[in-house]
């Protein structure tokens, strides 16, 4: 859920540490990305609602031993019995169609799932805050609670 939510990567979201919530502000905080930085993304009110915070160490922690991250596979698994073929990108892909469908304005999208500008000059003239990136999330949230029925 909180890959269809935020739009991150998996791999990301493996890594998150509890250090790096901020359930009041509504942030989270990606260290080391796959672009090679870290990044400070809006926390939607609906997953922050949803996470009860445990102090230290992973958010997404390993039910069995290990102290580890948290495996989806078992449960991609059991969705992929429902839904042929689908991967745990296909969430990511979702949030990024859906901000579409709502006229986002590409540099937020891109700014919410941390997909690189560099390659584009124009990317530069587009000052991104968190205000409006906290404003496109909360649309994207509100879009996807509608199409799930708010369940």
């Amino acid at each position: 859920m909180f890959c269809l939510f935020t739009g991150c990567r998996r791999s990301e979201v493996a890594g998150l540490l509890w250090e790096n919530v901020d359930l009041t502000g509504h942030t989270f905080t990606l260290l080391d990305t796959k672009n090679g930085s870290d990044v400070t993304l809006p926390l939607p009110r609906f997953m922050a609602d949803m996470m009860q915070p445990v102090g230290v160490g992973y958010v997404f922690k390993a039910s069995r031993g290990g102290g580890g991250c948290f495996d989806p596979s078992r449960f991609i698994e059991m969705l992929k019995k429902v839904i042929p073929g689908i991967m745990i990108h296909n969430l990511r892909r979702s949030y990024v169609t859906r901000a579409s469908g709502l006229d986002i304005n590409l540099y937020s999208v891109k700014a919410l799932v941390n997909h690189s500008t560099k390659a584009d000059v124009t990317a530069g003239y587009d000052i991104i805050d968190m205000p409006r990136l906290q404003v496109a999330a909360a649309r994207i949230e509100k879009s996807i609670l509608d199409i799930i029925g708010n369940k």
